[in-house]
């Protein structure tokens, strides 16, 4: 069982405020309830500081201040997170239909996000939908996707509102998560931060989305969310636009380092995956699918 951490040391975050807005109930994976009071060494796992608690340490996150500034290592967006091991997660229902695990050639390529109770796959997986599937007119738009030109859409295979849902570790899915933050807070709206379920990923445009693409987008998303919880300005004009994500002029040095971001992202990704996985050398470019 995950030892709670007191959430309410986090605080005196000037959320300020955004046109995309943010969410006004608590964090995913935080309790309802009222912020706990001042926690003593136990709540930091044996470690001296938040930072210093290593990415996977299972932590369950109590209370609903929110702070950038001592939130742990291993929480992926400011004040949002809640780690569980898999084998205390209740089944995705069986019942809510799977898209098909082979693409069918006559229809349009997506990708399949599993949330975290979904075991009929372990990671994103390509899959395809009619032209006519509901993700092409209700599926949500990513708002950092739309800023990097990429028209990405995230349709929940759940037909029941999010927020209805039981908070549970079956229904998080951390991709849809992060695919879905606000340009200028790092912040996902309530309803994407729990009941969410597993998610369809398609192009809004119906050109083929494959697993890579989505794949790569989610590093860029998560290294935007790295840029928030270590308190880097982060201003969309800069950081979320279509050169920013292409990033055409690859230095050879910046690939061999490793380092995928700065002016070089989705080129650079490529050719370091390239490396242990071929197929990546053959994949079309975002821009040019």
């Amino acid at each position: 069982m995950a030892r709670p951490i007191d959430y309410s040391k986090w605080d005196n975050m000037d959320t300020g405020s955004s046109d995309e807005g943010e969410p006004s109930a608590p964090p995913a994976g935080a309790a309802g309830g009222p912020a706990n009071p001042a926690a003593g060494d136990d709540d930091l796992l044996g470690y001296d500081s938040f930072h210093e608690i290593p990415s996977g340490v299972p932590i369950v996150v109590t209370g609903t201040s929110t702070s950038a500034t001592t939130r742990p290592a291993n929480a992926p967006a400011p004040g949002v997170y809640s780690g569980y091991d898999r084998q205390d997660v209740p089944p995705f229902p069986a019942n809510i239909p799977r898209p098909p695990a082979v693409p069918n050639a006559d229809e349009v390529l997506a990708t399949y996000a599993p949330c975290k109770g979904d075991t009929s796959c372990r990671g994103l997986r390509a899959t395809s939908v009619p032209e006519t599937h509901p993700v092409f007119s209700q599926g949500a738009v990513s708002p950092v996707a739309a800023l990097v030109g990429l028209p990405l859409r995230v349709h929940r295979t759940d037909t029941r509102l999010s927020l209805r849902i039981p908070r549970s570790a079956t229904y998080d899915n951390q991709r849809a998560t992060f695919m879905m933050i606000a340009p200028r807070t790092g912040f996902a709206g309530p309803e994407w931060q729990q009941g969410v379920g597993s998610v369809i990923l398609a192009r809004g445009d119906r050109r083929p989305l494959p697993p890579q693409h989505a794949e790569a987008f989610l590093d860029f998303c998560s290294r935007l969310l790295d840029m928030f919880g270590n308190e880097e300005p982060v201003d969309p004009a800069v950081e979320m636009t279509p050169a920013k994500w292409q990033a055409s002029g690859v230095a050879a040095g910046v690939v061999a380092s490793g380092a995928v971001w700065g002016t070089a992202f989705f080129l650079a990704y490529q050719r370091r995956h390239a490396r242990a996985d071929p197929i990546w050398a053959h994949v079309t470019l975002p821009w040019e699918a």
